[in-house]
Order: C-alpha cells, then sequence, then structure tokens
C-alpha cells in the first residue's frame, strides 16, 4: 500500500506564534515539508463460486497493513503519524435476473478496533491533561458494518452501476 500524508496548513506558510497550538506544530516541522509518503503491506484473500447459475457467493478477507509512520509530523500528532490500514472481512451475494441485469448485495466487518488511535496536540491542554487519568475518556476505534446493495445493467453502450453503501467514518 502506498500513502502521501499532506497538509495544506503545514510546511511553506507564516504561522502566527501568538497562537501556542500553530506554533508549536510548525517548529516541530522542517520548513517547506508540507507532504511525505508511507508504505505497508498486506495480504488479500478473495473467493467466490456459483451456487446457481443465477446466484453466486463470495467471501473475502484483507490483512492489516502496517504503515510507516511519518515522522515529519512529530509534534503535531501525539505520536508520529501512522496511519495502519484495519483488516477486513466481507460476504457477498450476487443475483443474475438477466443476462445483462445483476443485483447485489454486500456486508463488510471492517476491524478499526485493531488501529490505536492518535491525539492531536492542538486539542485543549486541559483536555490533553485528562488523558492517562483513571477517569479519562478511552480512545478506541469502533468495529464497523457496512453494508451495500448495487445493481448492473450491461448494454451495447456499456455497463451502467448503482451501488447504496452504509460506509461511515468510525467513531
Amino acid at each position: 500500500a502506498y500513502q502521501r500524508f499532506a497538509s495544506p496548513g503545514i510546511g511553506p506558510v507564516a504561522w502566527n506564534p501568538t497562537y501556542d497550538a500553530f506554533a508549536s506544530m510548525s517548529a516541530s516541522i522542517a520548513p517547506g515539508v508540507a507532504d511525505e509518503v508511507s508504505y505497508g503491506r498486506g495480504v488479500r484473500l478473495d473467493v467466490s463460486d456459483a451456487l446457481t447459475e443465477q446466484l453466486r457467493w463470495s467471501l473475502g478477507y484483507q490483512s492489516r497493513v502496517n504503515m510507516d509512520t511519518f515522522n515529519r509530523y512529530r509534534g503535531v500528532y501525539a505520536d508520529p503519524g501512522d496511519f495502519d490500514i484495519p483488516s477486513s472481512a466481507r460476504f457477498g451475494l450476487d443475483f443474475f435476473a438477466t443476462p445483462q441485469l445483476s443485483l447485489t448485495f454486500g456486508v463488510e466487518r471492517v476491524m478499526y478496533s485493531e488501529i490505536r488511535p492518535f491525539t492531536s496536540a492542538a486539542l485543549p491542554r486541559r483536555f490533553l491533561a485528562l488523558l492517562g487519568d483513571a477517569t479519562s475518556p478511552a480512545f478506541a476505534w469502533r468495529d464497523l458494518i457496512v453494508y451495500s446493495l448495487g445493481g448492473s445493467w450491461r448494454s451495447d453502450d456499456g455497463d451502467f452501476s448503482l451501488r447504496y453503501s452504509t460506509r461511515e467514518q468510525p467513531m
């Protein structure tokens, strides 16, 4: 996997030193650096088979992808920028109503809970002071279950597809 992290507000800009959070951020970033790249590896396995002439199932699994850190952003976040990709598992059914029309249903679980969350150094100091306290909130991503429904129409002019998905940002 390849990731590029870019922040248009970080790098070759004039910072206002009267605002502490931004002044401390700019001090930790090399002048003129606005983006950085990261690489990682993982495994994806997909299997599918026909149940009947009109019905096909599919299963898929993707392992967690541990990405390299964005070390130039140390100090912007509590940890170096580390944007790992969570593992996921999915199941799908394809129904071929006619040779031209197919309908698809899918469900996927994205395991965000295995990814360690990060906090920003720009959060209010009163809030950051509470972290690690016995009464502090627990920072952890929640897993997502994503449902999708779609359809495809094949014609001489090409393929036309429509897909609806419940995908959201993790809480």
